[in-house]
């Protein structure tokens, strides 16, 4: 290729410094570009001494940022030196570039970082969807690995703690969730629900105010031994319950209305029993939460939310 060729590709696919294109090869699906690295010397990983001495080349190929649609393969010449160092256990070293790509990467630097960003955004199975409009070739299960090399977020002061139990694999084990109930973000996710491995993260959060959970004796049991300071509360009951508590029977009458509401609009939609809502509205009086589920069948008369309360 012409000088001024290879410096306009160069600067138009923004290459690192001594990474010169040597050959372009289009075709209607992908953009093949031969790329090599002119630098004369290259430092050795191991004891970081400079070696000129080159043992040979070969060819690697990655994928990089897509082109008008298109897949875009570098193909890299990538070269072998010799350690000149006698005390080096590594005799014959291949040269880095980390400026453009990480050692056995199939993917530049950049496309990783993009098909990370598309990861966090959308997820592993929309993720590749978008991804295949753009012109990038992945799978859910390449976006996922690729995700789950980011380094874990810092984790922020936590006041308010969510703590629940979930299941990897249901009925056999189960591991626990960990929830910033003011910024609704998921902080962290424990291998098992043992009060043992929960303790020992309150341990180390000892800022937590309120731990929100259930009843289950293991979460308790650590709530009460790591975090002694922290108010708790739980999921204490069905609208049942809640709605004959005499103290809290003002302030949860609208809570009550609006979930009961929903309830039975949801159960009309499905079996197409509008006439329920114009027999029985919840403005007329009388029409409480008992009367209204109770006009339902039995298998439908669930309890339709439960309530918090904290001590």
């Amino acid at each position: 290729m012409d000088p001024r060729e290879i410096a306009l590709f160069s600067h138009v696919f923004h290459l690192p410094a001594e990474i010169t294109i040597t050959s372009v090869d289009p075709s209607p699906t992908e953009l093949v570009i031969g790329v090599a690295c002119q630098a004369p010397r290259m430092e050795c990983p191991e004891c970081h001494q400079l070696s000129a001495r080159m043992h040979g080349s070969y060819q690697r190929t990655v994928a990089d940022l897509p082109c008008a649609g298109r897949n875009v393969m570098l193909a890299l010449t990538v070269r072998e030196f010799v350690c000149g160092t006698p005390t080096c256990p590594r005799k014959i070293f291949t040269e880095r570039l980390p400026g453009l790509v990480e050692s056995y990467a199939r993917m530049t630097s950049r496309l990783i970082a993009l098909v990370q960003a598309l990861g966090l955004v959308a997820g592993g199975q929309m993720g590749t969807r978008q991804a295949d409009r753009t012109g990038i070739a992945t799978s859910p299960s390449t976006l996922l690995r690729h995700l789950m090399q980011l380094p874990a977020p810092v984790t922020r002061a936590v006041r308010v703690l969510g703590i629940d139990d979930f299941a990897w694999k249901k009925r056999f084990t189960y591991g626990t969730i960990l929830v910033d109930l003011e910024r609704r973000k998921i902080i962290d996710v424990l291998a098992d629900r043992e009060s043992a491995t929960v303790e020992t993260w309150l341990q180390e959060h000892p800022e937590v105010d309120v731990v929100s959970r259930d009843r289950g004796k293991e979460f308790t049991k650590a709530a009460t031994l790591a975090a002694p300071q922290a108010r708790a509360a739980w999921w204490t009951g069905s609208i049942w319950f809640a709605t004959w508590q005499r103290p809290f029977r003002k302030s949860l009458r609208t809570v009550v209305l609006r979930s009961v509401r929903k309830t039975l609009i949801s159960f009309c939609h499905k079996r197409q029993q509008r006439s329920l809502l114009v027999r029985f509205p919840l403005q007329q009086p009388g029409n409480n939460a008992r009367h209204l589920i109770s006009k339902l069948p039995i298998k439908h008369a669930k309890p339709a939310a439960m309530i918090v309360f904290v001590r």
